[in-house]
């Protein structure tokens, strides 16, 4: 019988260890609840931004950010017949044409249980003057109102998205203009800017991401998967249905078949259909960051974790730098409040008396930096309040 006991006390303790160290799965029923649009700020560090380091149940520090720039993503609900088959959009998004001409179109996202990701695009009509360019007053660029269909979607997520999850794909945006350039001899014709994406997107990590803002209270952990993407962008540039006039595009300050190669890591999670925070890079190796986004969309996401019945028990600091939990509570009850490491080995146990409305918790100064859970519980109600918390030296 004791055999028999201890057997199924492994299996449960094995279950907890289990349950609690695996990636998070990404799918439309998870993201489907996130449809508030993103805030991403373009960041600095005070200190060199570290490259991410790639495997499994990893906590990687971001924290002390310093805000720089907004970048508002825009993306808002879409319901309109146009384009039936899509829930998002992205308005007033700018192409360039020329070095200092371009055009506004809009990006429709399809968000079904195979993808989330660009599917369509839309233009309205557009006119400019070239004159500056070309010499002539009379000379116009005209974007002629156009919807397209992509032949293959321009994917943020593939789902269920996962660790080890991968993705390979080509995409192509066809935009039409009509141009006319007396000089050249070109009266109203008809042109095409393509633009070719081929994308190479893979998870290679999990784990947890400690995130925040210098001199804010933006400070908070996050259970995500670590993206490595690397995204070759190829131009073309057509006029009469061949490719157009190198002297031509000379003028323009253009050239044929430009590429462009951007790589990143990016960090996601269920909460946000953009990323968390992302990572620039200007080489192949990854080895030398040119920026940092984050993702503000989700500030208070630490209080959210927390403040679990009511507002009535928070924690702060989160993530906790000096080992000790400051605890707010409004409850009338004595409750016993117990800290779990991610093995869930219990690391302490202390009293919380009725009445107490602050307390200081100190945490063993053994302890490493990593992901932490909290229960409070009482001896008629079972466990009242959990969450969970990092510790970061």
């Amino acid at each position: 019988m004791k055999t028999l006991i201890t057997f199924f006390a492994f299996i449960a303790c094995f279950y907890f260890v289990y349950s609690q160290s695996k990636p998070i799965v990404l799918t439309k029923a998870q993201m489907s609840s996130t449809n508030k649009p993103d805030t991403l700020f373009s960041c600095s560090s005070d200190a060199n931004v570290e490259t991410p380091i790639e495997g499994e149940d990893l906590l990687w520090n971001y924290l002390n950010l310093k805000k720089n720039n907004s970048i508002p993503m825009g993306i808002e609900e879409y319901s309109d017949t146009a384009f039936p088959d899509c829930q998002y959009y992205a308005p007033e998004l700018f192409e360039y044409l020329t070095n200092d001409k371009g055009f506004n179109y809009d990006a429709y996202y399809q968000f079904n249980d195979s993808y989330y990701g660009v599917s369509d695009l839309s233009v309205r009509q557009q006119i400019y003057p070239i004159g500056n360019l070309t010499g002539n007053l009379k000379d116009t660029l005209l974007f002629p109102e156009q919807k397209l269909k992509l032949e293959t979607p321009l994917f943020n997520f593939k789902f269920p998205e996962t660790f080890e999850s991968s993705m390979a794909f080509e995409s192509k945006y066809v935009f039409d203009f009509i141009l006319s350039v007396t000089n050249y001899g070109i009266n109203n014709a008809k042109g095409q800017k393509i633009v070719k994406f081929t994308v190479k997107d893979t998870i290679v990590g999990w784990g947890t991401l400690a995130m925040g803002l210098k001199n804010t209270d933006f400070n908070s952990g996050f259970e995500v998967l670590l993206s490595k993407k690397k995204v070759e962008r190829l131009d073309s540039f057509f006029l009469g249905g061949q490719p157009a006039p190198p002297l031509l595009l000379s003028a323009f300050g253009i050239s044929q078949g430009s590429v462009k190669t951007y790589y990143y890591y990016s960090f996601y999670s269920w909460l946000t259909k953009s990323y968390l925070a992302r990572i620039v890079y200007s080489d192949s190796s990854y080895s030398i960051p040119t920026g940092i986004y984050i993702n503000t969309l989700h500030q208070t996401i630490s209080d959210v974790e927390t403040k679990v019945e009511s507002n009535n028990l928070t924690i702060y600091p989160n993530p906790c730098f000096n080992r000790t939990l400051n605890l707010k509570i409004s409850d009338s009850r004595d409750l016993k409040f117990e800290v779990f490491d991610a093995l869930g080995n219990r690391i302490m146990n202390n009293m919380i008396l009725s009445g107490q409305s602050k307390v200081d918790i100190k945490l063993p100064e053994y302890i490493t930096s990593g992901l932490y859970f909290y229960r409070a519980s009482d001896n008629l109600s079972g466990i009242i309040y959990s969450g969970k918390f990092l510790v970061v030296d």
